[in-house]
């Protein structure tokens, strides 16, 4: 053991993932979704870092229960909307969700 690391090893620490093309494609398309979201959600107490983070859990669990993938993402999306107002999404914001659901299929996020 050396002076340099005060005595103690150091456990040498490896990041290995898998980048696979169409998960980098996706993600654009996921982040700009995201973007749009806080934005048409404009929540004034939670504010875009407040309901960005209860997206975040909420995707979490509910990639826990049913997997990945833009349908899932999208299921997460109405229940942020739901918590947020704190009530069921209505018809316009459905409607808003679905046209995002649209956006994935041709990749057109606007």
């Amino acid at each position: 053991m050396s002076a340099v690391d005060g005595g103690a090893r150091r456990a040498r620490q490896v990041l290995v993932f898998d980048a696979d093309d169409t998960l980098w494609e996706n993600n654009v398309i996921f982040e700009r979704v995201i973007e749009e979201f806080l934005t048409w959600l404009d929540h004034p107490e939670l504010g875009r870092d407040g309901v960005r983070a209860l997206l975040d859990e909420i995707e979490a669990a509910n990639a826990a229960v049913h997997g990945y993938g833009s349908k899932v993402f999208l299921r997460s999306l109405g229940e942020c909307v739901r918590r947020v107002r704190r009530r069921e999404a209505d018809e316009g914001e459905l409607a808003r969700i679905a046209g995002w659901a649209r956006a994935f299929e041709a990749d057109e996020v606007g």
